[in-house]
């Protein structure tokens, strides 16, 4: 009987033995497989990373850089950049409304970036000059004349400024203004999508890499956010004044000026920019809430001189235009309420080109 239980004894034991190797080697081989596993989920996490980055380029323009996507052809010209694509595709170009031309080349993004050493006003009164219908029809004191569905105020991230609409049936540009300091204006050209495709879109849009109407404008606005390095990051908050038939409609009290607000780019020539506002007049919906200018067209602001809480206002002989005991109140009060909103101005004194006590704002 003590025989038998030793046998047994001496049986069980290497099977515990093997059982024991078994384990080890199969929590081995475990550990290695799981292993290989996290290893391969890090390795492939680092590689999706890195792709990601390898996927976006960027470009400097003056003091601005922008990020894009690298599918995106970069070419420097001289006073700008041009972002575009394009698909090797036979198709008809429709905007070619004389012989509507087989081309080879279906390009579905295309924008132009330039920066100009000129204010916004400046920028807008040189495109005048080259387009009398503009001119004619779109322009106020050198500032553009909101027409929706033609120039409409166009604000992206940090970029805020106009969008000019120019073509026929889905053929032409955006152009976009904004004015990133007082002396700098981000110029852009944008290509419609091209409604060239009408004829071979189904066949476009199933190529690889095709960039559609959507994704080209989401791209288009993800580099207008990715700009870093704006000089307009820093705004100020001012009043400008003007008369409203709304709140005063009898004109009872022609000297009464009502309040809005403008953000305007940090200046230390607050006071210059304050009037410069003021000339412009009131936005187009600031009219339809019965606002209405009282500076004259063609008025322009010669300078201020502050001294002694005591502004000093010089403008060119347009400011008298019309000037009648009513008018003259609105518009000398409009410029006053303007300055006197600042605390280093108690009293507004006006000159006409320089002559202190000028004929031209007597009634």
């Amino acid at each position: 009987m003590i025989k038998n239980n030793l046998s047994q004894r001496g049986f069980i034991a290497p099977v515990l033995l093997v059982v024991i190797a078994l384990l080890l080697v199969g929590g081995g081989f475990y550990f290695y497989k799981n292993k290989k596993v996290v290893d391969s989920v890090i390795i492939n996490e680092v590689e999706e990373v890195n792709v990601q980055n390898k996927d976006i380029e960027s470009f400097k323009l003056g003091t601005l850089e922008f990020s894009y996507p690298n599918k995106l052809i970069l070419n420097k010209t001289l006073d700008g950049v041009v972002l575009s694509h394009l698909l090797y595709k036979e198709h008809v170009n429709s905007c070619d409304l004389k012989d509507g031309l087989t081309i080879n080349e279906a390009v579905d993004f295309n924008v132009t970036f330039k920066i100009f050493d000129q204010s916004m006003k400046d920028v807008v009164l040189d495109v005048a000059n080259e387009s009398s219908y503009i001119s004619k029809n779109f322009i106020k004191n050198g500032e553009f004349v909101i027409s929706e569905g033609f120039i409409d105020k166009y604000k992206i991230g940090l970029f805020d400024g106009y969008r000019i609409t120019s073509g026929v049936e889905g053929c032409g540009n955006y152009t976009y203004y904004f004015p990133i300091s007082a002396t700098k204006t981000l110029f852009i050209v944008r290509s419609f999508y091209l409604q060239t495709f009408q004829v071979n879109r189904n066949q476009l849009e199933k190529m690889p890499g095709f960039i559609s109407s959507t994704q080209e404008e989401q791209i288009f606005k993800d580099i207008l956010s990715s700009a870093v390095g704006l000089e307009q990051q820093k705004t100020l908050s001012i009043k400008v004044f003007f008369p409203n038939k709304i709140y005063n409609p009898e004109m009872l009290d022609c000297r009464i000026v009502y309040p809005v607000t403008r953000i305007i780019p940090q200046t230390q020539g607050v006071a210059s920019a304050a009037i410069s506002e003021l000339t412009k007049g009131p936005t187009s919906q600031e009219e339809k809430d019965g606002y209405f200018g009282a500076i004259p067209d063609g008025t322009k602001l010669n300078s201020i001189k502050i001294t002694d809480g005591v502004a000093l206002v010089d403008f060119n002989e347009r400011i008298g235009d019309g000037f009648t005991s009513c008018s003259g109140s609105m518009r000398l009060n409009a410029i006053s309420k303007t300055l006197l909103q600042f605390p280093t101005v108690k009293e507004v004194r006006y000159s006409v080109n320089g002559n202190a006590n000028p004929d031209e704002l007597q009634p």
